[in-house]
C-alpha cells in the first residue's frame, strides 16, 4: 500500500518536472525564429522568478567592494555634515546680516528723527526771530508815531500861539 506522506511527495515531484518542462516550453515559445538564446536565458526563464533570475545574474560578492562601499559612505556622511554645518553657516550669517541690517535702519530712523527736529527747532528760531523783528518793527512805529503826533502837537500850539499873538 502506498502511504500518504510518500505520494504526497511523489506527486509534488511529478508537479514540479511539469512546470519545469513547461517554462521551457514557454521560454522556446516565447523566442521568435531564427534567435538564440544564451544557457543563462533559459536558466532564467524556467526560474521564472525575478528574484531568483537575479540571484543567478548577480556577481560574486568581493570583499573590496565591502570596504569600498564603507568608505564612499564615510564619504558621503562626511560630505553631508559639511553641507550641514555650510548651512548652519550661512543661517547665522543671515541671521547676522539681518541684524545688523536692522540697527542700520534704528540708527537711519535716530538720524532722520534728529534731524527733522533740528528743523524744527530752526523753523521756530526763525518764527522767533521774524516775531522779534516785527515787535521792533511795531515799536518803532509806534515811536515814529508818537514824533510825529507830538511834532503836530506842537506845530498847532506854535499855530495856536501864532494866532494868540
Amino acid at each position: 500500500m502506498l502511504n500518504l506522506p510518500n505520494f504526497r511527495s511523489l506527486l509534488l515531484s511529478l508537479m514540479l518536472f511539469l512546470t519545469v518542462l513547461l517554462g521551457f516550453t514557454t521560454t522556446a515559445d516565447a523566442v521568435p525564429q531564427g534567435v538564440g538564446l544564451s544557457p543563462n536565458a533559459i536558466d532564467i526563464g524556467v526560474l521564472r522568478s525575478p528574484l531568483l533570475a537575479e540571484a543567478v545574474e548577480a556577481p560574486a560578492v568581493d570583499p573590496m567592494d565591502d570596504e569600498a562601499a564603507e568608505q564612499a559612505e564615510k564619504a558621503a556622511k562626511k560630505a553631508a555634515k559639511a553641507e550641514a554645518k555650510r548651512l548652519k553657516e550661512e543661517q547665522k550669517a543671515a541671521e547676522k546680516a539681518a541684524k545688523e541690517q536692522a540697527k542700520a535702519e534704528k540708527k537711519a530712523a535716530k538720524a532722520e528723527a534728529k534731524r527733522l527736529k533740528e528743523e524744527q527747532e530752526a523753523a521756530e528760531e526763525a518764527a522767533k526771530a521774524e516775531e522779534e523783528k516785527l515787535k521792533k518793527a511795531a515799536k518803532a512805529e509806534a515811536k515814529r508815531l508818537k514824533e510825529e503826533q507830538k511834532a503836530a502837537a506842537t506845530a498847532k500850539a506854535a499855530e495856536a500861539e501864532v494866532e494868540k499873538s
